[in-house]
């Protein structure tokens, strides 16, 4: 996938010793295809495990970039496709909900039968630069306050919003939180995986993993 000029995959944090990004092949329905992956030590070496690099490494807090994700359904069934085509509109409207409260630009993406490609941008300096009350209300229409036996959510009113930015550690969590992929990916991807199981009357995983991701070389960084 080739979006917005010369974009190119890279190695993100490069491990020690020379070692590059590779390839890992898969088979689906039968075929053979190949898929870039993040955490792959491919150095030379006689012996010994392959290395796996911890996302905290790969993807740290606050850093700025752009990347190539994936995630797949689980098993690799085609639950956005088969008959429930309309569930891409789902994953579609949750990605626009939730992009303005994040510091992630979405530059395209491409939602197929059995899984998804994003092309992510992070600007974290973004929410930086949000005021105490912008963080707060950003934050609480992701993470809404929650009370009472049912645990429902508050209704988001300007005093609770002025309330919880008085709250200086519970706002720089919040702040962490909306710069990071992995909490963007996550809320995405359960708005829709619980509409599909109330649709489907089921419980259980809709997602195979949480995803994959590779860094893009991009002049524009």
């Amino acid at each position: 996938m080739v979006v917005g000029g010369r974009l190119g995959y890279v190695m993100l944090n490069e491990p020690p010793l020379g070692n590059k990004a590779m390839e890992r092949k898969e088979t689906t329905m039968g075929k053979e295809t190949t898929m870039d992956t993040h955490f792959v030590d491919t150095a030379p070496r006689s012996h010994g495990p392959i290395m796996v690099f911890a996302r905290t490494v790969t993807l740290p807090h606050g850093i700025r970039g752009t990347f190539h994700v994936i995630t797949r359904c689980a098993r690799r069934t085609f639950l956005f496709g088969d008959g429930r085509e309309h569930r891409r509109g789902w994953l579609a409207n949750s990605l626009t909900e939730t992009l303005p409260h994040f510091g992630i630009e979405l530059l395209t993406y491409a939602i197929m039968s059995n899984h998804v490609h994003l092309v992510v941008r992070l600007r974290p300096e973004r929410v930086d630069e949000w005021t105490h009350l912008e963080a707060a209300r950003h934050a609480l229409s992701t993470f809404p306050a929650r009370s009472g036996w049912q645990n429902e959510a508050l209704p988001m009113t300007k005093e609770l919003v002025e309330g919880y930015s008085e709250h200086r550690s519970w706002l720089e969590q919040q702040r962490e939180r909306l710069k990071s992929l992995s909490w963007f990916m996550r809320v995405v991807k359960q708005s829709s995986s619980r509409r599909a199981n109330a649709e489907d009357e089921c419980r259980g995983h809709f997602w195979e993993s949480r995803f994959h991701h590779v860094a893009l070389l991009d002049e524009r960084l």
